[in-house]
């Protein structure tokens, strides 16, 4: 099984949630390992970017500070991409988020198949695209930097502007969950004590 290094966005400021998404405990345990547990055999490493370094190492995880805060999901890229090319060189990450619960390791597969000579992203795309459960190359950075420099910090425009491989939407996509709100906690929180 190939694995590769894969970075958790941490840097949010979670207003609808009302407070660190990333701590929000279920079951005794912060969401952020919710999130990290399905990947961990496909990560050759794993890196929270967050606001500032060392945000949660009390919980175990090497952690990253934003390059420059307040830049959104865009920004934490750039932070991971400098980082995987600082650490091992060019190649391939995965990115992720500390509030999608749900996902499956096989996607990981999935994506890593759809790679090709000269891509800079692979990404899921059903009607829209899935950019925060993405492969990203070190290929991407210039765009990404090119991107925030003119403030543009959509990360679907990324992925059209450097024509990323879209890869068709698993069909146990909708078993995941994007928890933004306390009650989409709670929803997740039923559905895992019911599968349980």
């Amino acid at each position: 099984m190939e694995t590769l290094p894969v970075y958790v966005l941490a840097g949010g400021r979670s207003f609808r949630f009302g407070k660190d998404k990333a701590r929000a405990q279920l079951r005794g345990e912060p969401l952020i390992r919710w999130a990290v547990r399905p990947l961990e055999d496909r990560a050759g490493s794993l890196t929270v970017v967050a606001g500032i370094s060392d945000e949660y190492s009390d919980l175990g995880f090497r952690t990253l500070g934003d390059r420059e805060p307040g830049l959104g999901p865009l920004g934490g890229l750039a932070a991971a991409l400098h980082d995987r090319a600082a650490l091992a060189g060019d190649g391939w990450l995965l990115l992720t988020s500390c509030d999608f619960v749900g996902a499956r390791g096989q996607w990981v597969d999935r994506l890593l198949k759809h790679r090709t000579q000269g891509a800079r992203a692979v990404a899921f795309r059903g009607a829209r695209w899935e950019p925060l459960f993405a492969l990203y190359h070190t290929a991407a950075l210039e765009a990404v930097e090119a991107a925030l420099e003119r403030g543009d910090g959509a990360m679907h425009a990324l992925l059209d502007a450097i024509s990323a491989v879209a890869v068709p939407v698993p069909e146990d996509w909708h078993e995941a969950v994007s928890v933004n709100t306390p009650e989409d906690l709670e929803a997740f929180a039923r559905r895992e004590t019911d599968a349980g």
